[in-house]
C-alpha cells in the first residue's frame, strides 16, 4: 500500500473506533476529545480537519509522525509504524 492508501485505512478505523464518520466540524471536536480521553494527548480539531482533507486540498499537508502515532495509538497500535 502507499502512504495515501495507509492514510485512508487509518482515516477508516479511526472513525469505526469513534463511531462516527467525520463530516461536520462537530464530529472533529468529538473525536479531538475521544482521542484526549483515551490517549491523554490533545490533537487539536483542526488537525484532523487536515489530515482528513476536510479543510479541502490546499490544507491538507504531510502529516506529522507524532499525529499518525497519536491516530494509531487511539485505534490500538503502539505505533503508527505497527499500523503500516
Amino acid at each position: 500500500m502507499n502512504k495515501g492508501e495507509i492514510y485512508g485505512a487509518l482515516r477508516q478505523k479511526v472513525e469505526m473506533v469513534a463511531g462516527r464518520s467525520m463530516n461536520t466540524p462537530r464530529d472533529f471536536d468529538y473525536l479531538s476529545t475521544l482521542i484526549f480521553d483515551r490517549v491523554v494527548t490533545y490533537l487539536a480539531p483542526i488537525t484532523l480537519k487536515r489530515f482528513w482533507g476536510y479543510l479541502g486540498e490546499k490544507y491538507r499537508k504531510k502529516p506529522y509522525r507524532s499525529t499518525l502515532d497519536i491516530l494509531a495509538i487511539y485505534v490500538g497500535y503502539t505505533s503508527f509504524e505497527s499500523f503500516e
